[in-house]
């Protein structure tokens, strides 16, 4: 039996769906062979304060971008991360602890600190078990990701393994095999093209004013079934339902949901902000995005990403984002055929299997 222990962290949506679908992956594929275990040790040390910095560090995104944007590029070319990770305390104590516990063959941190505490709480060298990094960032990746050694990289895309390689990363510890998303992508079926039916998926995080403003040019367009999800935010679903309470037979109003793997493969273009999690889904499902809002620093290189390829259109305001699904959907759905042959280029629905393939066969040859 392998043991396999997989670090995270909620600081972002990204960490945690890596976490999630590769446990799932490695016990798809070797259900009798594989311990998985996953852990956020921010969570267990700290507890209250964790929600709390998380909840701070959501707030700071979302609603002063300007600031995340300072913090994103001072901790880029600081090393006081690497000095606070390395200072005695009680997540130095609760990992040797996890470690001592579980004795594990393979660390995956889908987390960019995991690999810097591990550094330097771990007496001997060199690793008696497999260490990786599942960098869930594309092309702008801070320096955070690879301050600290491991055996292998994994990224999303060869453009960001480029970037790396440029950083001094070796070659051959470099794996662009993809973001681990769902293993519900790895059975893609087409989509029929958008004919008598558009289908728009609004995927709604924060900015709840401006986006039942979208949500009201959207309504203009008779021809267009939306499906939108709003989280927890029970005030914002109300006023979602007020909002379209004549238009049901087209509006599906959803709070939070586990099915948004689902959704973007059952709908023709999803229109939400460049979130980590949000945009390797997009791409797994071939589903071309409207992005609506790029958070400084890590989300910069994810609408890069869909830029570089022209798998995806730019707009913040309603008017500018009906302008876009009118154009997408105009002439037949031209301009959707286009983007979806574009972003299927970038496409790895296996991603997570591909990965956990790769481990596995690492840890049998050691």
């Amino acid at each position: 039996m392998k043991r396999i222990l997989i670090l995270t962290a909620a600081f972002g949506e990204g960490h945690n769906a890596a976490a999630r679908n590769l446990q799932a992956a490695f016990e798809h594929l070797y259900p009798n062979q594989a311990q998985v275990i996953v852990h956020d040790l921010f969570a267990s040390c700290y507890g209250f304060l964790n929600d709390i910095t998380r909840n701070a560090y959501l707030s700071i995104v979302n609603d002063l971008p300007q600031v995340w944007d300072v913090l994103y590029h001072w901790l880029d070319r600081s090393s006081s991360l690497q000095n606070f990770m390395a200072s005695p305390g009680i997540m130095r104590r609760a990992f040797k602890k996890i470690l001592d516990t579980i004795k594990p063959d393979l660390i995956i941190s889908v987390y960019p600190t995991y690999p810097i505490l591990l550094r330097d709480c771990w007496d001997s060298k060199p690793f008696p078990f497999l260490n990786v990094t599942i960098v869930t960032d594309s092309i702008t990746v801070n320096s955070i990701w690879h301050q600290a050694p491991c055996d292998y990289f994994f990224v999303p895309n060869s453009i960001t393994a480029d970037l790396l390689q440029r950083r001094g990363i070796k070659i051959e510890s470099l794996q662009a095999l993809g973001f681990p998303v769902s293993l519900f992508f790895s059975q893609l079926q087409n989509l029929e093209p958008p004919s008598n039916k558009k289908r728009l998926l609004f995927m709604i995080n924060s900015r709840h004013r401006q986006a039942l403003r979208v949500v009201q040019k959207l309504l203009e367009h008779d021809d267009l079934e939306m499906t939108i999800t709003c989280g927890r935010h029970l005030s914002l679903f109300r006023s979602l339902q007020k909002l379209c309470e004549d238009h049901d037979n087209r509006c599906q109003i959803l709070g939070w949901t586990p099915e948004i793997p689902r959704l973007l493969r059952t709908h023709h273009v999803v229109l939400s902000k460049a979130g980590g999690a949000t945009t390797q889904e997009a791409i797994a499902a071939q589903c071309p995005m409207i992005v609506n809002q790029v958070v400084p620093g890590q989300e910069e290189g994810n609408f890069e990403l869909l830029r570089r390829y022209d798998a995806g259109h730019f707009a913040t305001q309603p008017e500018a984002i009906s302008k876009w699904v009118n154009e997408i959907f105009a002439n037949h759905a031209q301009r959707w055929q286009e983007l979806r042959q574009n972003i299927s280029r970038l496409s790895r629905p296996r991603a997570s299997l591909d990965i956990a393939e790769f481990l596995w066969e690492k840890l049998q040859s050691r």
